[in-house]
C-alpha cells in the first residue's frame, strides 16, 4: 500500500512539472499587445513582446524598445527591467518587476495584474504573431 502512495505522489509531481514547462514553452515566441486596460478603461496598441527561451524578453512599439529577464513559474509571469539610462549615464527608469497572473494558449494570452507590483487594474490581451 506505501508502494502504491509513493507511486501516485511521483506521478503527481512529474504532472504538475510537466504543466508548468508547457505553459512556459507556449510563452516562447513573438506576441502582439491587442488591447490592454487600465480600470476597465480600453485601449489599442502595437506593443511587440517577444520572449525568447534564455529567459530575455524584448518589447517594442515604435521607438520605444525595452529589453529584460522573465520567468514563469505556474500561473505567475514575472517581467524584470533593468534601469534605463541616458547617453551620459544619468538613470531615467529605477529597474523593477511586473508581478502578472498569466493564462496562455497557442494563438493568446491573457495577462492580469496583480497587487504585487501595483498593476491590479491593469489587464494585456496578446496574440501570437506568426
Amino acid at each position: 500500500m506505501k508502494s502504491k502512495v509513493i507511486i501516485y505522489a511521483l506521478l503527481i509531481l512529474l504532472l504538475a512539472g510537466g504543466c508548468s514547462q508547457g505553459r512556459e514553452d507556449l510563452i516562447l515566441g513573438e506576441w502582439k499587445v491587442v488591447e490592454y486596460s487600465v480600470s476597465g478603461n480600453k485601449y489599442d496598441s502595437d506593443r511587440i513582446i517577444e520572449f525568447m527561451s534564455d529567459g530575455n524578453y524584448i518589447s517594442y512599439e515604435k521607438e520605444d524598445t525595452i529589453n529584460g529577464e522573465w520567468r514563469i513559474r505556474n500561473k505567475t509571469l514575472v517581467l524584470y527591467q533593468p534601469e534605463l539610462n541616458d547617453l551620459h549615464g544619468n538613470r531615467l527608469v529605477e529597474p523593477f518587476s511586473r508581478v502578472w497572473e498569466v493564462e496562455v494558449a497557442e494563438e493568446w494570452m491573457l495577462l492580469e495584474g496583480t497587487s504585487r507590483s501595483n498593476t491590479q487594474d491593469m489587464k494585456l490581451i496578446l496574440n501570437r504573431q506568426q
